[in-house]
């Protein structure tokens, strides 16, 4: 499947794999760097936010399919039941 596609059929562990096919180690460093700096600590910043918001009432958060799972897993640490959107 094409990276396009994965996007397309919103499904964000295929892109998270895409993401993570790399083929040099200076890409793998590079990677490795992004995941951890734009990725990981950008939605360790977000989630107390996101806490004060979502025990404010209902909420609808809209993020970049590489931080969905990663998101989903801190939220549900902390006690969130998470239930995506079905749009068909």
């Amino acid at each position: 499947m094409r990276e396009q596609d994965n996007y397309k059929n919103n499904d964000p562990k295929a892109d998270w794999e895409d993401m993570m096919d790399i083929e040099t180690e200076v890409d793998n460093v590079l990677v490795k760097g992004m995941v951890k700096y734009l990725l990981k600590e950008r939605n360790r910043i977000w989630i107390p936010r996101m806490i004060d918001i979502m025990d404010d009432d209902k909420s609808l958060f809209a993020v970049g399919a590489l931080h969905v799972l990663d998101l989903v897993e801190r939220l549900e640490k902390e006690g969130y039941r998470l239930t995506p959107l079905d749009i068909k």
